[in-house]
């Protein structure tokens, strides 16, 4: 967390608007013990938001315990889940639940 604290410090200081990727946190829940990662990853998601930048973390739903699972969706501001055909926000401050089906271009996700 050190390492990361210096290096947000670094990008923050080239530009104070930017986002911060963890792809993804299944790996890490699959190869460590499960509380000492859902620590580390909101520590990880407070050092970003406090250093002005956007957190984005990817997660394989049901691959780790209910209760894990409820405890990284309570850390963040916005859930999105995508299935490979269908894009659902499922949480997101101002907005209701929405879904579409999407494709993904060159140009990025295509919502249908």
């Amino acid at each position: 967390m050190v390492n990361i604290g210096s290096k947000i410090n670094v990008v923050r200081n080239q530009n104070p608007r930017f986002r911060s990727v963890l792809n993804s946190t299944t790996t890490l829940l699959t190869y460590n013990e499960s509380m000492l990662i859902v620590r580390v990853i909101k520590a990880y998601l407070m050092r970003i938001k406090e250093a002005g930048g956007t957190a984005l973390i990817t997660y394989t739903e049901d691959s780790a315990d209910n209760i894990i699972e409820t405890m990284l969706k309570s850390m963040v501001d916005n859930i999105i889940r995508m299935d490979g055909n269908e894009l659902q926000v499922e949480a997101m401050k101002g907005c209701g639940k929405i879904k579409s089906n999407y494709n993904i271009t060159e140009n990025g996700i295509i919502l249908d």
